[in-house]
């Protein structure tokens, strides 16, 4: 079944390239647009009205437990998780996405594209309802990510050394403002306290797995997890997660979502290898496309890739790899 869902995606992916060409790149930032824009106002709403009220009419069985039911395009969060992680009154917004962070790591994705697309901020609609959309996750990563796009447009694209400097000199004391706000702050130094790893602690796996209950592990740990799978098996790869190391030696019940090391863990390091070959090529047909510079968009995969795995995802597939489906006669036309 893993493999089928696999093929599947490359399908999908591979026709949403045939149909849209370089249009994809706007029509993915549109639509997403649309869908923050509604999560949004939902979400205002259930600050309102209560959580209750949705929960009795989602009509969906939400996908993971970060959610207590879904109306497919807004997920209700979980009170029992999300309370207090967020600002002051204010939940975490889950949006379209099972939770808060993988909702904030599509609008960045977005967000890119329209300012490729867009080149400007000013009366930039769009850039707003994606701003703040963002802003409403609370997400560590989306942040992160947020503050490199607005790096990127700002400094690393702007040829004038002097505007340059004057941006670097009022990010920095930004930069470390809000890498110190405390929802930022505490979750930084939980991710890297090695006493909080699941697979180091026999008493918590043993709770777990006595529960039956499938933990996705931190971000960190599970790197290291995957570095353990590859090791175990580093040419081929562990092909589905029950053949992984971690899986039959350490804990069933122990997943790993980060997009880093999992693609050389399933795939291994030479399919690997060639998958991140192809994203980078990929992103330098983006760059010549949008006069860009730099390989941006792979640095901004790699990041939000730190906490989520996009390489199986359909839309990933086809933004990521477009350049090899594109006819010469496409190439470079917007």
């Amino acid at each position: 079944m893993p493999y089928l869902i696999l093929y599947i995606n490359i399908t999908v992916g591979y026709s949403l390239v045939k149909i849209f060409g370089n249009k994809l790149y706007e029509k993915t930032t549109q639509y997403i647009t649309y869908l923050t824009g509604i999560s949004l106002i939902l979400w205002m709403i259930m600050h309102v009205i209560g959580i209750g009220f949705f929960e009795s009419i989602g009509f969906m069985q939400p996908a993971s437990s970060t959610s207590v039911s879904s109306l497919l395009i807004f997920n209700v969060p979980n009170i029992h998780i999300y309370e207090g992680k967020g600002i002051g009154p204010f939940m975490r917004n889950c949006g379209f996405a099972w939770e808060p962070g993988l909702f904030a790591s599509f609008i960045c994705f977005a967000i890119y594209f329209n300012l490729l697309i867009k080149k400007r901020i000013k009366r930039n609609r769009s850039f707003y309802i994606l701003t703040l959309g963002l802003f409403s996750t609370f997400s560590t990563t989306g942040y992160s990510a947020f503050l490199l796009i607005i790096a990127n447009y700002f400094i690393l694209q702007n040829s004038k050394k002097s505007t340059q400097i004057l941006y670097i000199i009022v990010g920095i004391p930004t930069f470390l403002y809000i890498m110190n706000l405390p929802f930022m702050a505490d979750k930084i130094k939980k991710e890297n306290e090695s006493e909080n790893f699941l697979y180091n602690n026999n008493q918590l796996t043993s709770e777990i797995e006595s529960e039956k209950r499938t933990m996705t592990v931190r971000r960190w740990e599970g790197i290291i997890m995957d570095y353990l799978n590859i090791q175990d098996r580093p040419i081929l790869g562990y092909g589905t997660i029950n053949n992984s190391y971690v899986n039959t030696h350490i804990s069933s019940y122990l997943l790993s979502s980060n997009g880093i090391a999992s693609t050389f863990a399933r795939f291994g390091i030479v399919l690997g290898l060639l998958i991140n070959i192809v994203f980078i090529r990929n992103t330098n047909y983006i760059d010549k496309l949008f006069r860009q510079k730099y390989c941006m968009f792979y640095i901004l995969y790699m990041t939000l890739s730190i906490s989520y795995s996009f390489t199986t995802l359909a839309l990933m597939i086809a933004l990521c790899s477009s350049n090899l489906w594109i006819s010469k006669s496409q190439k470079y036309i917007k």
